[in-house]
């Protein structure tokens, strides 16, 4: 962790290199919440602070998150209110000609671990283990009537998708597809035979005809 605090520190002092004001206050604000909080002030807290910069930039009106102090007589963060009172006003409004080299600054370091990666906590996989057995409960007790309409739709499903190896699914779109580092030339198009179905049922609808498959 003190390799996150040291790279902002050192931002900040490059900040100040260029004329950014970073005060005494903002250096001992970071080791000590950087030090309380872990990699969580430099993944989420910080970038969730960089979000409203730009939130503030895009509407015009910057709104401090509720973990942020705001400095006395203003909406504005206490940590870098000096950088902040470049770009904004005290009420938050945007100025008229707000500092660029300020924006780029407060962009930089906010936004700079909001990718980091961390793996979960032991208290977040038993959340998830917790929430995955509940589902899974829910599931078995649901029960579908098997009425005309749904036994014709198993028949025409039977035939639709005849072949089709559930545990071999390639993914050519959305997540799947941007993780596997699929050309984009190929994104988006399904296995050989399905694409017919997906022009006719919505693939979200599958999560519940599936189901209708197995007896």
């Amino acid at each position: 962790m003190t390799d996150f605090i040291e790279l902002h520190l050192a931002l900040l002092a490059d900040g100040i290199s260029r004329g950014v004001p970073v005060s005494s206050e903002d250096l001992e604000y970071l080791r000590k919440r950087g030090g309380a909080e872990g990699q969580t002030l430099f993944s989420i807290t910080f970038p969730l602070l960089g979000r409203a910069v730009d939130g503030g930039l895009v509407g015009g009106t910057f709104v401090c998150p509720t973990n942020f102090k705001k400095r006395q007589g203003t909406l504005l963060p206490s940590f870098l209110h000096l950088v902040f009172q470049r770009c904004f006003d005290v009420s938050g409004t945007l100025r008229e000609k707000p500092c660029i080299q300020s924006i780029r600054f407060l962009r930089q370091f906010l936004l700079l671990g909001s990718k980091l990666e961390s793996d979960p906590t032991p208290i977040q996989c038993e959340q998830a283990w917790n929430g995955f057995c509940e589902r899974q409960r829910k599931l078995r007790s649901l029960s579908l009537p098997k009425t005309d309409t749904l036994l014709v739709a198993k028949q025409l499903l039977t035939r639709v998708l005849k072949g089709l190896n559930l545990r071999n699914i390639s993914p050519r779109h959305g997540p799947g597809g941007v993780f596997e580092r699929v050309p984009q030339t190929t994104s988006g198009i399904l296995e050989p035979g399905l694409n017919g179905l997906s022009a006719s049922i919505p693939m979200w609808s599958m999560v519940f005809i599936l189901p209708l498959l197995v007896e």
